[in-house]
This record gives C-alpha cells, sequence and structure tokens, in this order.
C-alpha cells in the first residue's frame, strides 16, 4: 500500500523514459540528478507513451517500485510545466 502524507514530497523525474531500467538504476538515475532516494520522497518515472508510470520510494529500511500500467488505449496525463507550476 502507498501511504502518501502531507510530509512526502512527489517528484517527476522528466526525460527518464526507458522502462526497462531496474529499482537499482532508477535508483542511480535520482542520484545522478542530484538528489538523496533515501529520504522518503516519491520519485516518478513516465514511459514515453505514457501508459506505464514506475514510483519508487524508499520507506523502513526497504526499497519499493510500483508499477502503474493502463490498458490498452489509455494513456497518463502529459503534466506540463510553466516555470515553478505544473498543470495537467
Amino acid at each position: 500500500m502507498l501511504g502518501i502524507t502531507g510530509n512526502t514530497r512527489i517528484w517527476f523525474m522528466p526525460y527518464v523514459s526507458d522502462m526497462r531500467l531496474g529499482k537499482w538504476r532508477l535508483l542511480q538515475t535520482i542520484r545522478q540528478k542530484g538528489f538523496d532516494p533515501y529520504n522518503g520522497d516519491i520519485y516518478l518515472f513516465l514511459s514515453s507513451h505514457r501508459n506505464l508510470l514506475r514510483m519508487i520510494r524508499c520507506e523502513s529500511n526497504r526499497i519499493v517500485l510500483y508499477d502503474v500500467t493502463y490498458m490498452s488505449g489509455y494513456k497518463f496525463l502529459k503534466p506540463i510545466f510553466e516555470g515553478k507550476e505544473t498543470r495537467l
């Protein structure tokens, strides 16, 4: 179960669309972007076709990788960034 509280930050990691990466490579990518993957934040990765979303989070001394997949024909909304704000 994914428990999100008001203290949990969610980071969208754009330009990482290779969904063949496992949790260790995703953690490495997070570190390369200058983030600390072990602080309890949630990091989101969206495939280029927008039908697969991966969330990775370190919680209670474990690394959890969530895969959320839409069925054929459905897609996640594409986030649009305008300065510091995000809209869908």
